[in-house]
This record gives structure tokens, C-alpha cells and sequence, in this order.
């Protein structure tokens, strides 16, 4: 794999897997609306978190999974540099090419 396919299978994978995951929490429900917006192939795309709780990543990764836009466009995530200081998040997080912003606390 090059570098920019393993990232797409990473990001791909955890996508499928966090769509599993969300389905099985009775109290949420993922609604997609303007999907057609996010799938055209013609430019990038931007999805804001306004952090309504700590499932915005998984939110992200299960609407990947649904649509598959990564098949079309590599899919970037900004994350916090603070995630680094831990292995599991640091691997995940290096493997799909997530980009790190350091912020002050």
C-alpha cells in the first residue's frame, strides 16, 4: 500500500466499525442530510464538529463509513497533539493521517 491508501483503508475500516458501534447505543440515531452536498467529487469538503459531546470523531467516522467519500478524496482530521500521549489514539491517529494542532488548554 502507498501511504495515502493505507490511510483510506484506516480511516475506511474504523469508519465501518464506528457505524456498528453508534447503531447499538439506543439513545443515538445517525441522520445524514445533504449527503449528495458531501459526495460530489469536484472539490473538498469541510465537516465541523460543535462538540455536542465526545462522539463527534465517531459521529465523522460512522458517516464516512455510510457514504465512503475517502473512495473518492482522502478524508484529513484535525485532532489534538494531546491524543499523542496515548499509544492506541497515537497509532490510530498516525496511521490515518490525521493532522495534529496543538491548542493551549
Amino acid at each position: 500500500f502507498s501511504e495515502l491508501e493505507r490511510q483510506k483503508v484506516t480511516i475506511r475500516m474504523v469508519g465501518q466499525i464506528a457505524s456498528s458501534l453508534l447503531s447499538i447505543l439506543p439513545f443515538f440515531e445517525l441522520e445524514i442530510h445533504g449527503q449528495d452536498n458531501v459526495t460530489r467529487e469536484d472539490g473538498p469538503v469541510v465537516w465541523v464538529a460543535n462538540h455536542v459531546s465526545e462522539l463527534d470523531l465517531l459521529v465523522f467516522l460512522a458517516i464516512e463509513g455510510r457514504l465512503k467519500v475517502g473512495k473518492k478524496r482522502p478524508i484529513k482530521f484535525l485532532y489534538w497533539s494531546e491524543l499523542d500521549q496515548y499509544p492506541v489514539l497515537s497509532t490510530f491517529v498516525k496511521t490515518s493521517g490525521m493532522i495534529p494542532v496543538e491548542m493551549e488548554v
